[in-house]
């Protein structure tokens, strides 16, 4: 999952947000 997250962060810092927040949720 850690890994997937690199990637998309490097990908497009926006969407990073974004799946920080879910992760925040999650948590």
């Amino acid at each position: 999952m850690k890994t997937r997250e690199g990637v998309e962060n490097t990908r497009e810092p926006s969407l990073n947000m974004e799946v920080e927040l879910n992760l925040k949720l999650m948590h």
